[in-house]
């Protein structure tokens, strides 16, 4: 084994002594990250993934290591991992410290939710579980695709919202998937004025008057939100254009973002 250290763009790399190009137990945490190592051919060699990877399926076959924020280094050490690959929020830093002096090698790569951000991501992914060639060709499939899904400008203002609670309806602002999705597919944020996830009340909800609705994880169907005391009145309901979706489809930010961005696209064309 000889000492493993180098800097990724954009990525804060934890060192230890362990050589990535032969490391054979991977753990990946981040949906994204599970989904482009898969893409680059080193599915077997995944030892354990994070509550956010289910994609493709055999990724939830493997042993889940939880949360990406409260991780124990306890149990990520239950699967032998070489080398963990995840994102700038995994925590708590205590664990990560934990892991790193028990000899883990830690990428933590600063997550850019555009589309050259995810580019990136997928070259960086190649570079940590030594296959670095296939995270270019990737990264390079992955911008061509891009390019494909985002030559359309739709004049729509669309709404996203995460769920609904008594203070109202958690809608998605600047600062988010949503809204990176949403201005991808060549639309607008009803709501880009306002940063991260708030909730709101109906009568803020029914004056920005949306001309599409995406909601996430709903048990109920469109036609209960059609009647929903916020919705009701908007342009999208009146005109049955409230889609509900699977965000870790939609928002996972991976190699699949083309096909998220289309989706959103044939809706808007509807």
């Amino acid at each position: 084994m000889r000492l493993f250290s180098r800097t990724l763009a954009a990525a804060s790399l934890v060192t230890a002594m362990v050589c990535s190009s032969f490391a054979s137990n991977l753990v990946t945490i981040d949906g994204a990250i599970t989904e482009t190592a898969y893409a680059l051919g080193a599915g077997d060699r995944i030892v354990a993934v994070d509550t956010t990877s289910s994609y493709p399926a055999a990724a939830t076959e493997l042993p889940n290591v939880g949360y990406v924020r409260a991780l124990s280094a306890e149990g990520v050490m239950s699967v032998a991992p070489d080398i963990i690959v995840t994102n700038q929020d995994a925590g708590p830093a205590e664990a990560i410290s934990q892991l790193t002096d028990l000899g883990v090698t830690v990428y933590q790569l600063q997550m850019d939710y555009s589309a050259e951000g995810v580019a990136t991501m997928i070259q960086q992914v190649g570079e940590a579980i030594g296959e670095t060639a296939a995270g270019i060709e990737l990264a390079n499939e992955f911008r061509q695709q891009m390019a494909e899904v985002t030559n359309q400008q739709h004049n729509q203002r669309v709404m996203f919202v995460m769920n609904s609670s008594r203070r109202g309806l958690m809608v998605a602002g600047s600062g988010s998937r949503a809204h990176a999705l949403i201005e991808l597919a060549g639309a607008t944020n009803a709501f880009a004025d306002m940063q991260g996830y708030k909730p709101l009340s109906a009568e803020v909800v029914a004056m920005a008057d949306p001309d599409m609705i995406m909601i996430m994880h709903s048990e109920e169907g469109p036609e209960f939100w059609q009647d929903h005391i916020a919705l009701k009145n908007t342009k999208a309901a009146i005109n049955g254009r409230i889609h509900i979706i699977d965000g870790l489809d939609l928002l996972t930010f991976g190699p699949r973002l083309p096909q998220a961005v289309a989706q959103v696209q044939t809706w808007l064309g509807q």
